[in-house]
């Protein structure tokens, strides 16, 4: 494919290492050939990177193969998942989960992203249902206000929250950003 059909989310390789595209700007200068201005994401190292392409320059798309399993629990800082074709477990070192690990509840389905058959990435649902296992007690009349306390949900994951939110609360939290969205 050429480097002017790049669009935002696709998966590219530039030099051996793999490339989310985060935002490609097209360009067409009055005087020049027009060019590709992209903020890409390494999908190692998590960071961000420049880098400009002529429009016509040829690039290489990354084929990614997306494997649907279930998270089914931790053992030391191995987790475990269940392949959902073939039924076999999955193990992913907890330095590969990073964040991720405090949105891992037992029988939550997540997505992992392999290409040439090494793993890359680990996709969360966007949204996840977690219960509060630690909290100070709100305060009666706050329930409108926009004061917050932090607590400590069942996965061992903080966040902040209203403070009309107490023990034993299902809350829904948003895996992208880490914050409440809403109590169930």
């Amino acid at each position: 494919m050429i480097a002017n059909e790049l669009k935002n989310g696709m998966v590219i390789e530039v030099e051996g290492n793999l490339y989310s595209v985060v935002q490609p700007n097209h360009v067409k200068p009055g005087k020049g050939p027009a060019y590709v201005r992209c903020k890409l994401k390494d999908i190692e190292r998590a960071k961000i990177v420049e880098k400009t392409f002529r429009s016509t320059e040829k690039v290489t798309a990354a084929v990614l193969e997306e494997k649907k399993v279930d998270y089914l629990y931790r053992k030391g800082d191995q987790y475990y998942f269940m392949d959902l074709d073939n039924f076999e477990e999955v193990i992913i070192d907890e330095n590969f989960l990073k964040e991720k690990k405090g949105f891992l509840k037992e029988s939550s389905p997540v997505t992992l992203l392999k290409y040439q058959g090494k793993l890359i990435d680990v996709l969360l649902p966007t949204f996840i249902d977690l219960k509060v296992v630690k909290a100070e007690p709100g305060v009666k009349g706050n329930t409108v206000s926009a004061a917050k306390k932090r607590i400590t949900l069942e996965t061992g994951l903080s966040v902040e929250v209203p403070l009309f939110v107490n023990n034993g609360d299902l809350l829904r939290i948003d895996t992208r950003t880490g914050k409440y969205v809403t109590r169930i």
